[in-house]
């Protein structure tokens, strides 16, 4: 279930957003176990999240029963990388779905983009980091959090580590089966 974050100043007017700088705040968050979910608009992408000493890009956090909580420092950064990927199959270009699966950023969601007939996709907005690439004939749904899972698509796809500003090139093999 999502929580947003929102003014902690409840006579702020919600139509002039939020300014950079401005604390915000999380309501009504019941005891649980929770991961981070942030994404800013292109080209911003959340690149560390802190909440005391737990990393929020790699850790779940705890909220206990009526407890206070603590407070999230978030940097946002806008040196995004870019992706070209070509998709083929026996060394032919090839339609296919690509998955953009971040390997060391719980925050980040499993991206799916299709390309072309002629194989061909670009990505300009891409946060820096690790992430799995996969390229299939058909749409799945698998459970791209799972380790097992990931080991299972990683010998299927291609690693790769993206640098802040990086311009990259790369062609995957379409998978035919199910990953």
């Amino acid at each position: 279930m999502p929580y947003p974050a929102e003014n902690m100043d409840d006579h702020a007017d919600p139509a002039q957003g939020v300014r950079p700088g401005t604390p915000l705040l999380i309501r009504n968050i019941p005891p649980g176990q929770y991961v981070l979910q942030a994404q800013g608009q292109p080209p911003w992408y959340l690149a560390s999240a802190t909440c005391g000493s737990t990393d929020l890009t790699r850790e779940f956090f705890t909220i206990r029963g009526s407890a206070a909580g603590c407070t999230m420092r978030v940097v946002l950064r806008d040196d995004v990388a870019s992706l070209q990927i070509l998709a083929s199959n026996e060394e032919r270009p090839a339609p296919a779905f690509v998955y953009l699966l971040p390997l060391d950023n719980m925050t980040r969601d499993v991206q799916m983009f299709s390309t072309g007939t002629d194989g061909k996709v670009t990505l300009d907005a891409v946060p820096p980091g690790r992430y799995l690439l996969l390229a299939t004939r058909q749409m799945v749904q698998p459970a791209f959090r799972n380790a097992e899972d990931l080991r299972r698509y990683g010998a299927e796809g291609k690693q790769i580590d993206l640098s802040a500003g990086e311009k990259s090139k790369i062609q995957l093999d379409v998978i035919t089966g199910e990953p």
